[in-house]
C-alpha cells in the first residue's frame, strides 16, 4: 500500500473522527452508535486503537474496517493491525472535498512546527487524549484533534470529531452536545 498517493474520499459527505480508542470496547460501540446515527459516512482513526488485549473492540474494527481509514499511534503494533484488517501507516494523506488533510497519531510531531500544507488543509491528530480544534494564524491551517473517546485528560470529556465541507464540531461522546465548533469556510 502506497501511503504516499493521497487516498481521495471526497465521495463522502462527512468524516467521523477518533482517536485514543485504547481497546476500550464499550467506547467503540458508543462511537459506533454516534456513527450511526449522525449517518456519518466515513470514520478516520487518528491513532492508538490497541486492541490486540480486546477481542470484543477487535471484532468492533473488523465489522467496520471498510468504512475505516486509520494511522498507527505510538501504542499500536502490527498484530492491532492485523486483528483490525485495517492499515495502519504512521501517516495518511488524504483528499476530500478539494481539501487536504493529514492524518497522523502525533506522537511524532515537533512542537511548535506544523507540516507544510497548502492553506485550508486540516491536520488531524491524537495522542495528548483532549480535544483541540483551531486555525493557525500564520498558515490558514486547521489543527484538529478529536481527544480520545475512551480515556479522557486534563479534565476533558470523551469525545470524537464531525468534519462536514463548512463546519468541525468536536462533540461530547456521551451526551452528543458540542465541545468545540470552527467553521471551514
Amino acid at each position: 500500500m502506497d501511503t504516499q498517493t493521497p487516498l481521495d474520499l471526497s465521495k463522502y459527505e462527512t468524516l467521523f473522527v477518533i482517536s485514543d480508542i485504547h481497546g476500550k470496547a464499550a467506547a467503540l460501540r458508543m462511537a459506533f452508535k454516534r456513527f450511526d446515527r449522525k449517518k456519518m459516512s466515513h470514520i478516520l482513526a487518528a491513532g492508538d486503537i490497541m486492541i490486540r488485549r480486546s477481542p470484543e473492540a477487535a471484532a468492533l474494527m473488523q465489522t467496520r474496517k471498510n468504512h475505516i481509514t486509520a494511522v498507527r499511534g505510538n501504542g499500536d503494533s502490527s498484530t492491532d493491525q492485523d486483528l483490525s484488517g485495517i492499515p495502519l501507516p504512521l501517516i495518511r494523506n488524504i483528499i476530500w472535498n478539494n481539501r487536504k488533510i493529514l492524518l497522523i497519531h502525533g506522537h511524532t510531531l515537533t512542537f511548535g512546527r506544523l507540516p507544510l500544507l497548502p492553506p485550508g488543509s486540516i491536520l488531524i491528530t491524537g495522542h495528548t487524549h483532549y480535544p483541540a480544534l483551531s486555525r493557525d494564524e500564520e498558515s490558514g491551517i486547521i489543527l484538529l484533534n478529536p481527544g480520545s473517546i475512551a480515556s479522557p485528560r486534563g479534565g476533558s470529556k470523551t469525545s470524537y470529531a464531525v468534519i462536514t465541507p463548512a463546519r468541525i464540531v468536536v462533540e461530547s461522546l456521551f451526551s452528543g452536545k458540542t465541545l468545540l465548533s470552527l467553521s471551514t469556510l
